[in-house]
């Protein structure tokens, strides 16, 4: 995604304004935990900052599938973030062409959710001597804790 600078350059406008679907790159999907993106869209405008360079001021939005926490299913998470960012020369190659791509993958690999669920709340987790309890089951051991068994048996390897 390359955007020709050479009217910021020579002081012909005072802006460059950038409006454009973005297509990211199978590569840099590999790279993450990001299965698929869809829908990106990039708005907003570079400015010439004669005190630091160029800043380029808008807003990403689009939609990426990231893998479910517990069942791996695919779940779409929508993403919006807002740009603030300093260009500086050395981003600007010979040809007064900026590529964008780096600035845009930053701020949607920020956006990345830390958990994600679908919310498909029916799953069945257990196995062979093992299943998962949920908080009220804990509360009404009457306080013993699940793991009391397995205290007492590292316990034991202490001694």
């Amino acid at each position: 995604m390359n955007i020709d600078m050479t009217s910021l350059l020579t002081n012909k406008e005072d802006n460059i304004k950038v409006d454009m679907d973005v297509v990211i790159d199978k590569e840099l999907l590999d790279k993450s935990d990001i299965r698929q993106i869809n829908d990106v869209h990039v708005n907003g405008e570079i400015v010439n900052d004669y005190d630091e360079g160029y800043l380029f001021k808008g807003n990403i939005k689009g939609v990426m599938v990231l893998p479910d926490d517990l069942t791996l299913e695919d779940v779409s998470c929508p993403f919006y973030s807002t740009l603030d960012e300093k260009i500086t020369d050395d981003a600007i190659n010979e040809d007064n062409g900026l590529d964008l791509m780096p600035i845009l993958w930053q701020n949607i690999l920020t956006e990345i959710p830390s958990k994600v669920n679908s919310g498909n709340r029916d799953i069945k987790l257990e196995g062979k001597g093992w299943r998962v309890i949920s908080e009220d089951e804990v509360e009404d051991n009457n306080g013993v804790s699940p793991f009391s068994d397995l205290q007492k048996l590292l316990d034991s390897r202490k001694e």
